[in-house]
């Protein structure tokens, strides 16, 4: 169920905003995504689950307003389907290179 505090958010800033705020937080959660995997640091855990918050929240705020949350769910159930044939075929491949 789609939380109503985050239409007021949206309907406060606006569309033109809040894509801006999309961006931002988006290159905040890379970097912070990087700092774990650079140090691989409990420390690190914090500032990243901040950040993917921060995304999480405006991409929902986006994807409500425009009314697309069925297509969101579907394309990402379509790429879960695909990384599992992937991983399939990558296993695969694996124990075929091990078996010669």
């Amino acid at each position: 169920m789609f939380d109503p505090r985050q239409k007021a958010i949206f309907e406060h800033y606006g569309l033109d905003h809040q894509l801006g705020k999309l961006v931002e937080e988006a290159r905040e959660l890379i970097e912070a995504a990087e700092a774990y995997r650079e140090t691989k640091s409990p420390a690190a855990w914090p500032h990243l689950l901040e950040e993917f918050a921060d995304v999480l929240n405006v991409g929902d705020q986006l994807v409500s307003h425009m009314g697309f949350w069925w297509l969101v769910e579907k394309i990402r159930d379509e790429k879960i389907e695909r990384q599992l044939k992937r991983m399939a075929k990558e296993e695969t491949c694996r124990k075929n290179d091990g078996s010669r």
